[in-house]
């Protein structure tokens, strides 16, 4: 059975809101007589050893660490809940002697078949409060009993999503992330940037065999990854010793994938686009990327002309005008970022102008090539040129969520 780690402080609130006893309170016997507690306390054993709340008293603001809205208006959860529900999880789950001692005369404290589990909606709890915890906070709940565990793990299986917070990324090891990968099988959206210790090709391959229909995927200065981490995986993969990865029966691998982020991924190239050759990606953002040639970002036209629509090449410095110019066969293209592309010129400017019918909007900050006069010429298209941005406006490009909304623009 599996230890009981003391619930997590900052959860109770949230599970308290839906702690829902019949009405009038809870029975402690058949005959309906309702709880109350003698003089001095509830005592939990037979030596009359009396209840005591944790050290430091009950938290006062449990809704830490939960998006709101709208979790974060509705949680007020009375005191007195958060303490009965605290102390039974802790006291009734995992006893020292394996189950729950009545008081010598009996009848006093008769919990329900279940425990005070069958008080919590377990749908609520799997579909409206998993689903705004980050990975950090779903392993403290795992950790607290085994029905808790069983949920976390039955979420995970089926999440559309993984929350990481900053720290989370900071600080995850290459193992962890892995055993967190073997648990998935539903993602559809899979931002794993900033993960640079952690994530590694075999974790990456092990993300995206067992979950074959993820349309995000951010890899955002993430150095480790090359053109290995999207080879399809052959078998189980070595450090699996427990379970078996469930293997995506298509020949390829991310035919679904939509959005593709590796800025400042200086491993990613040419390869990795032949790799992904059969993806429909319609947002391609490799900015950064210390190796990305001419033929990388040709191999990208050719491959995705039919569906790209956001391309960012911002400081590949080797980029030039042999490549980008093909963009006029990309009729969907409606935004384009050259920053700090350094080779590219007037001339390469005005052959997309003329090809791309379609283009919304253009970003050329720093770019050497290009004259005042050929800016002036974007603006009279029609165009939005988008000429030193401001900073919050820069980091849009990074933000995986963004690229999601249906005719996004910066």
């Amino acid at each position: 059975m599996m230890s009981a780690q003391r619930f997590p402080s900052h959860l109770v609130g949230v599970i308290s809101e839906h702690f829902s006893p019949p009405p009038g309170g809870i029975p402690s016997s058949p005959s309906g007589e309702m709880l109350s507690s003698p003089p001095g306390g509830i005592p939990s054993s037979p030596s009359g050893e009396m209840l005591s709340s944790p050290p430091g008293g009950i938290p006062s603001s449990p809704s830490e660490g939960i998006t709101s809205p709208p979790y974060g208006e509705i949680l007020s959860p009375l005191p007195e809940l958060e303490g009965m529900l605290s102390l039974y999880l802790e006291r009734m789950l995992s006893p020292p002697l394996g189950g729950f001692l009545s008081p010598p005369l009996g009848g006093l404290l008769s919990p329900p078949p279940g425990g005070m589990l069958s008080y919590l909606d377990i749908g609520v709890i799997h579909d409206g409060i998993f689903p705004f915890l980050d990975v950090s906070s779903l392993r403290e709940v795992l950790l607290t009993c085994t029905v808790l565990c069983d949920l976390v793990q039955s979420f995970l299986r089926v999440t559309q999503n993984l929350l990481l917070t900053d720290k989370t990324r900071r600080q995850i090891k290459e193992k962890q992330l892995l055993a967190l990968a073997l648990k998935t099988g539903n993602l559809r959206y899979l931002d794993l940037s900033e993960c640079s210790d952690a994530l590694t090709n075999a974790v990456l391959k092990c993300f995206i065999n067992r979950n074959p229909d993820i349309r995000l995927l951010n890899i955002s200065r993430c150095v480790r990854i090359n053109a290995g981490a999207f080879q399809k995986i052959k078998g189980v993969h070595p450090d699996d010793k427990h379970d078996s990865i469930t293997m995506n029966d298509s020949d390829t691998i991310l035919n679904k994938l939509e959005i593709l982020i590796v800025n400042w991924c200086r491993n990613f190239s040419h390869e990795c686009i032949c790799a992904l050759s059969h993806a429909p990606i319609r947002v391609l953002s490799m900015a950064g990327t210390w190796y990305t040639t001419d033929s990388c970002v040709t191999g990208s036209i050719t491959c995705f002309q039919d569906h790209l629509e956001c391309l960012n090449v911002n400081k590949c410095y080797k980029v030039s005008d042999e490549s980008v110019t093909l963009l006029t066969s990309c009729p969907k293209l409606r935004i384009l970022k050259i920053s700090s592309c350094w080779r590219i010129t007037d001339r390469a400017v005005s052959v997309i102008l003329d090809g791309c019918g379609g283009l919304e909007q253009f970003v050329m900050d720093d770019c050497r090539g290009i004259s005042k006069g050929m800016l002036g010429c974007v603006s009279e298209r029609d165009v939005l040129l988008l000429e030193g941005c401001m900073a919050d406006v820069q980091k849009l490009w990074d933000t995986s969520q963004h690229y999601l909304q249906k005719g996004f623009r910066f």
